[in-house]
């Protein structure tokens, strides 16, 4: 039965990571995130995988940049797997500021509200359509094994949208958002049966490079 198997891993930490501030799109590794990912591609150099892709956010690009250096494979950069846009007044600002927080009760208000805006900000329904169109631009490659590199947020609504069988509503997404945490440079692997174009989760989190 012909399958294609995509590994998606986050990207290593950053100092915003570490210090729970919210992230901007030129956002580097820190230190300890590039030991990560120094690690994570050595991980990556025993998988066997045909294409590289990243989003193009710096923290990913960075990340990638290890894995290409240490398996030759070339990067194409690809913005679907950006992670989500939170309006640039909050770059830099601690995710548990009141300002912050407020707009995450804000948004989780009108999660079902389509006209509902913050700015620039990407709320539920662009997200959960860009999940789709992340699943849709993997299943139009020919390749049989990729490795994407991308982030935590996003990578979560890609797999709840595999879990839910591409129907995430925001009810689901309410509950899996609280549950499914992942680790800087953790593993997640998808596998796709191609004749039914079917999804399923085969691995999620695996950190096991850290030997923790």
């Amino acid at each position: 039965m012909a399958s294609q198997l995509v590994y998606l891993v986050r990207h290593g930490a950053t100092l915003a990571n570490i210090e729970n501030r919210v992230q901007s799109f030129e956002e580097p590794l820190s230190e300890l995130g590039s030991k990560q990912a120094e690690a994570l591609a050595e991980r990556c150099s025993h998988l066997e995988f045909e294409t590289l892709i990243a989003s193009d956010m710096l923290r990913t690009r960075e990340t990638a940049s290890f894995i290409s250096e240490k398996t030759d494979h070339e990067i194409i950069l690809e913005p679907l797997f950006r992670e989500i846009t939170r309006p640039a007044k909050f770059e830099g600002l601690s995710r548990d500021s009141i300002e912050y927080q407020t707009f995450l009760a804000d948004e989780l208000k009108h999660m079902d509200d389509p006209n509902w805006n913050y700015f620039e900000g990407e709320l539920f329904a662009s997200v959960s359509k860009r999940a789709l169109d992340a699943l849709a631009y993997l299943e139009n490659r020919q390749e049989k094994s990729l490795l994407v590199v991308s982030h935590g947020l996003f990578l979560r609504y890609l797999v709840a949208t595999v879990l839910t069988e591409k129907n995430l509503t925001t009810d689901i997404w309410h509950h899996l958002s609280q549950t499914m945490q992942m680790h800087n440079t953790g593993i997640t692997i998808l596998k796709r049966d191609i004749e039914t174009n079917t999804w399923s989760l085969r691995t999620w989190n695996d950190h096991a490079h850290f030997a923790e």
